[in-house]
């Protein structure tokens, strides 16, 4: 598999890869949904006299709720707010009597740590990554979400590399703020970023939206998309795009 690797980034051309950061190395997702759905609960549990099944029930509703609005408006917000607002309009829609400042603090107080805390690595990131690095690929990442957050994610990745392989990796990252789109725009800054050139260059990510088709306008020539098992378009592009499940499948295509 190696030797595929290698000569799909020779015979592209392709000198960099440039990684898309939550849902592609790291398991964002379900970092989000377990915690919300524990404050949730919490909150529901000193709001409402009910069972604990009901509570994890009506938490789960509210999480598909807040899930939904993050889908349709395409901007992360952060968890604290996010949580406070769907649980209002959620208790509002059903006309549940709620203490505003008691949740406030609660919320607040339950995530705390939360941007202090990486995500989990999916299991094959490393690896993946150690077979790029081999092959002397510079590697860069670019994250939408809030710079100090993403540092403690890239440290994350770089003490387990070096735990696992006994080595140094170099993984320079470039972000966007969450109040920003992830945008075309965001896609050449960060190529700039890591001094790049996007012709060259290999991007990697588990959004449409947010970073194969603003990549491929931002003019990157080579693209994988990390479908995570949704459905897949046509791509009408003179790009390349390439398709598979996630970073455990990565060069399965070859």
């Amino acid at each position: 598999m190696d030797l595929k690797i290698k000569n799909f980034f020779k015979n592209n051309k392709i000198e960099n890869v440039l990684f898309d950061m939550d849902n592609t190395l790291m398991d964002t997702d379900i970092y989000y949904q377990e915690n919300m759905i524990n404050t949730t609960q919490e909150v529901v549990e000193i709001t409402l006299n009910i069972p604990e099944e009901k509570q994890v029930e009506m938490a789960k509703e509210i999480y598909s709720f807040a899930r939904k609005i993050f889908i349709e408006n395409g901007l992360p917000v952060l968890i604290d707010n996010r949580t406070k607002e769907v649980i209002e309009a959620y208790f509002k829609t059903y006309n549940i009597l709620y203490d505003e400042e008691k949740i406030s603090n609660h919320i607040k107080q339950s995530y705390k740590d939360f941007y202090k805390t990486a995500p989990l690595i999916f299991p094959s990131t490393l690896d993946k990554l150690h077979s790029i690095n081999e092959l002397g690929i510079k590697i860069g990442v670019y994250s939408h979400a809030q710079h100090d957050w993403t540092e403690i994610k890239i440290e994350k990745i770089k003490d387990e590399y070096k735990k696992k392989y006994n080595k140094e990796i170099v993984l320079p990252f470039f972000t966007t703020e969450i109040t920003n789109l992830k945008d075309y725009q965001g896609w050449k800054k960060a190529g700039e970023y890591h001094s790049f050139i996007l012709q060259n260059t290999l991007v990697v990510g588990d959004s449409l939206t947010s970073d194969i088709y603003p990549a491929i306008e931002a003019g990157y020539m080579h693209l994988i998309y990390l479908s995570h098992g949704r459905e897949v378009p046509e791509f009408k592009t003179i790009s390349k795009v390439y398709i598979t499940n996630d970073i455990s499948t990565l060069f399965s295509f070859l």
